[in-house]
Parts: structure tokens; C-alpha cells; sequence
């Protein structure tokens, strides 16, 4: 197939959130299996115009702002989408999120499948924002921001790929849920498929664990909790800080604030205040193939994210490695683990309660062997990157054979 895929932002930039591991591993997979890929993005912060990266060519727009799907990228995405199809055949044009949504009209008219892949929704980040404001009692003014913000991209930009997307795909079952409501009659063409993860790095070994610990200057006979993602007032960070501080009685506990981002500044600060700077590890930025060598090294996981995640990839990389996971009952988390059973589930902001099922899974062995070993059983059956490759493709043939609709 020749594939054309209209993405705001890319790994290619620069970025390395999900969102873009995920655009990065599916396009890598599609060339490798002899699909011809084009991308059309927003302006690359080095200003190069193109380049081509293991068979897939990427159009970075000049005229455009990089990361914003409005401020030129409408007029100039589809004007780019024109011009290659003056050139040549596309047989699939998809739509990363929103960022489609300048020619969803026209490739209906022009009898080309579209097929959207909604990482989330819109009112997720408004409702993410709110929790944040409530968590921080400041950002006031953000929270109106993005609720004007809110309003426009659901009317303008989510509404026309719903109504002209041939087929769609859902990073999660809550999204899916959320995506149906907007739109009658439109799960028959929505399909879900998880975010993969590639578990040929992401495994559980002792030598691995081994390795992460000597790395750390950490002993075995230290008990880690391990926190990684970006750090911003919606992802956790302080509410780890806090749980931590609530068990700072036992001296063989060590915490790993793994990740970088606007409110690092923030968390080792909040540590210092709590002084618990010598007992909090903050590794900075963790490239995705060293983060095996973190999760192995620690003996729990935890995730009190107060944004309404999409789908949470760090929790899928963290079961593959057979940890114990704790996570907030939160977006699409409660689809992503079974409480009790693969992971443990805490109300969003409960720093007390997150402190008092570390201590649960820290000293009661065969509770945390159990939900180990399910959620390394679930990541292998449900996470697999192949797995998403695959169905992925099938999801494209289907648009592919599908009559484009009136």
C-alpha cells in the first residue's frame, strides 16, 4: 500500500511522548513490511523541509507552526496532500489524532480511504487540566484556555473525522466509548488496538536487574519504587513525593523520579522541602531503550497520574518487565488493568492511599508474585508490538475495501 499519513508532531522532531513512540513504531513497521509511507508534518524545529529515514519520506511544512494544528497547517497540509497526488497514487490516507482534519472532505471526494487513529479526545485535556488546578490551586486562567481550546478542536477538527473517516482506531476501549457517544451509529467503524510495545527489550531478567541496580548504587537489599514519565503537574510526580514521604520511616526504601519536563523543577524542590533529596533519584530524561534497565532494577511501579490517559504506555512497558503496578483509577487505566488481579488502582490524588499499597505489594510476597506474574502474562497477549503492527494493516485493508460512504 502506499500510505499517507498527516501527523502534527513526530519522533522525527524530536519528540519521544507515547504519541510519537507509537507513530514511530508503526511507521517503521509499515516500511519494513514493504509499505510505502509518507508523512506530512508540521515545521521541524531545524528548519529542514524533508528527509527520508528508513524508507519513509517525511514533508516538514514551513509555513506552518510547529505543533499547532491551526496557524497555516490546514491551508498548508492540504496544498502538500494535492501535490503528491498529482504525482502519485495513495491507496490509505490516515490522520494521526486531529491531524487530518484538513482534507477528510476532500479525500471522500476523491474515493481515498481515510482512517483516523484517535489517541484521545478532546475534552480529555480540559478534564486533565481541571484535576491538575484542583490538585495545584493555581493555572486558573489555563483551565478557561482550554476549555475555549476544547470547544473549537471537538467542532472543527474531531467532528469531520468522525463523519468522513472510513475507518477508525481506538488506542483504548475508553476511548472508543468516548468517541461513540459524539457521534451516532460510528463503533462499527471504529476498532480498538493498544499501543504495543516491543518485548524483546521490554522483559524481565535478573541480569538485567542486576545491571540497573550497579548502575543506580543501589543494594539488594533496597526496596525501589520506580515513577517514570513526563514530569508536569498532571502526571504525578508530587503525589509520588508525598506517598513517599509517608513511608519515609523505612531507611531501605528508595525512590526513582524518572523523566523530564517542566515541573522537574518543582519535584526536587518538593523533595528538598520534605528532605528526602538524598533518598529520591532523579535520573532526568530516559532514552526508551535504557528504560528496561529501570524497571527491572525497581520492585514496584507507580503511576498517579491525575490526566486522563488515553491509554498509559509506561504501565504496559512496567508489566512486561513483571512489575507490580499502581495506578490511578483514571481515563483509560481501569481498561488497561484489572484491579486486584494484574495491578492495583487508586483514587487520583490519594497520596495516603498510594502509600498504603506500596506498603501492601512491598511485604506481602505472594500478593505482589501474583499480580506480577498476571500483568507479565497480560502485556505478552495483549501489548505485543507485532500484535498492533498486524492488526493495524488489517484495519487499513478493510478501509481499502470498504465503499466510501455517501
Amino acid at each position: 500500500m502506499n500510505i499517507c499519513f498527516f501527523s502534527i508532531v513526530t519522533y522525527w522532531h524530536g519528540l519521544k511522548g507515547g504519541m510519537d513512540l507509537h507513530g514511530k513504531q508503526l511507521l517503521e513497521g509499515l516500511s519494513a513490511r514493504g509499505h510505502r509511507v509518507i508523512v506530512i508534518s508540521t515545521k521541524h524545529p531545524s528548519s529542514k523541509e524533508y528527509e527520508e529515514v528508513d524508507g519513509i519520506r517525511f514533508y516538514y511544512l514551513k509555513n506552518t507552526t510547529f505543533g499547532s494544528s491551526r496557524r497555516g497547517w490546514k491551508r498548508e497540509s492540504k496544498k502538500k496532500y494535492l501535490e503528491i497526488l498529482r504525482t502519485e497514487k495513495i491507496d490509505i490516507t490516515v490522520s494521526q489524532s486531529r491531524a487530518g482534519y484538513s482534507i477528510a472532505g476532500l479525500s471522500r471526494k476523491m474515493n481515498i480511504p481515510l482512517v483516523t487513529i484517535f489517541h484521545g479526545y478532546e475534552t480529555m485535556i480540559f478534564f486533565s487540566i481541571l484535576k491538575q488546578v484542583l490538585n495545584f490551586k493555581t493555572d486558573y486562567w489555563q483551565l478557561i484556555k482550554s476549555l475555549l481550546a476544547t470547544c473549537y478542536y471537538t467542532l472543527f477538527q474531531e467532528y469531520p473525522l468522525l463523519f468522513y473517516s472510513t475507518m477508525m482506531v481506538a488506542v483504548s476501549e475508553k476511548v472508543r466509548e468516548v468517541m461513540s457517544r459524539r457521534l451516532p451509529g460510528i463503533t462499527s467503524r471504529m476498532n480498538v488496538i493498544n499501543y504495543g510495545i516491543d518485548l524483546k527489550i521490554f522483559d524481565f531478567s535478573e541480569e538485567t536487574r542486576s545491571r540497573g541496580r550497579e548502575m543506580l548504587g543501589i543494594s539488594e537489599k533496597e526496596k525501589v519504587i520506580l515513577f517514570l514519565s513526563l514530569i508536569s503537574k498532571q502526571k504525578g510526580a508530587d503525589i509520588a513525593i508525598k506517598a513517599f514521604r509517608e513511608l519515609s520511616n523505612d531507611n531501605s526504601l528508595r525512590l526513582i523520579i524518572g523523566g523530564a519536563g517542566e515541573y522537574l523543577k518543582g519535584a526536587k524542590d518538593l523533595a528538598k522541602q520534605y528532605g528526602l533529596e538524598s533518598r529520591i533519584i532523579f535520573p532526568g530524561f530516559i532514552p526508551n531503550e535504557e528504560a528496561p534497565l529501570y524497571y527491572n532494577a525497581s520492585d514496584i511501579f507507580i503511576f498517579p497520574t491525575l490526566r486522563l490517559e488515553s491509554f498509559g504506555i509506561v504501565i504496559a512497558e512496567a508489566m512486561a518487565c513483571k512489575r507490580p503496578v499502581i495506578a490511578s483509577r483514571i481515563g483509560s487505566i481501569p481498561y488497561v488493568i484489572d484491579d486486584g488481579i494484574d495491578g492495583v488502582l487508586i483514587e487520583p490524588g490519594d497520596y495516603r492511599g498510594l502509600a498504603e499499597q506500596i506498603k501492601k505489594i512491598l511485604y506481602d510476597y505472594a500478593y505482589s508474585e501474583k499480580i506480577a506474574q498476571n500483568a507479565y502474562a497480560k502485556a505478552r497477549s495483549r501489548f505485543d508490538i507485532e500484535k498492533m503492527i498486524r492488526e493495524t494493516i488489517q484495519t487499513f485493508e478493510n478501509a481499502r475495501n470498504a465503499p466510501i460512504r455517501d
